[in-house]
């Protein structure tokens, strides 16, 4: 005759077959730039970190990151607390806008924002400055190297014009104004 399966034994037979697919289970892990936005002004330091996020325990983290040369340019790099072996030191160049890191945690890392990578760009003209991965990859830490990447998410900054400069002249105009209001005590002294 013919076989009749339940609706519960199909959904019980095609979970089977999905943990066969994946014996270790499904983990995911993401890279992303943090904070994801906010308003700077030209001439000002942002300062924004190369972050890991990971379900699992992971052990490897590389990737590309991209930026607008003709809005930002890097000062400084600075190692995060997540990567401990370096397999291609963190490099930038301001004038591809690009760059590159390449580490190893020996421990392993699990848990959310893990730092990677501190990178201090300089703003340099008025605009919105996107930072994205041009590509990025978290390897598990499960000695075969798994990739367990399943986002890659960049940020954007409102780059103003310095709105501080203005301010200043104002002040400077205002000083000799309390100087009358002195000079008439000082013949007050003599006399």
């Amino acid at each position: 005759g013919i076989l009749k399966i339940s609706m519960r034994q199909y959904l019980i037979l095609a979970g089977v077959f999905v943990l066969a697919l994946f014996p270790t289970g499904v983990f995911a892990a993401s890279l992303q730039i943090s904070p994801s936005g906010g308003s700077y002004s030209v001439g000002e330091r942002v300062i924004v970190n190369v972050a890991v996020s990971s379900d699992t325990s992971m052990n490897a983290a590389s990737g590309v990151v991209s930026f607008p040369t003709d809005m930002f340019s890097v000062e400084y790099l600075n190692k995060g607390s997540v990567l401990n072996f370096w397999v291609t030191e963190p490099s930038y160049s301001n004038a591809s806008g690009r760059i590159n890191f390449e580490g190893v945690s020996l421990s392993g890392f699990q848990g959310s924002n893990g730092s990677v990578l501190t990178i201090a760009f300089r703003a340099k003209k008025a605009g919105v400055a996107q930072v994205s991965f041009e590509s990025g990859q978290v390897l598990a830490n499960d000695g075969q190297g798994t990739d367990i990447t399943a986002g890659l998410k960049g940020g954007a900054y409102t780059i103003e014009l310095a709105k501080t400069s203005p301010k200043p002249t104002p002040q400077v105009e205002s000083k000799p104004e309390p100087e009358p209001i002195s000079t008439p005590v000082e013949p007050v002294k003599p006399a």
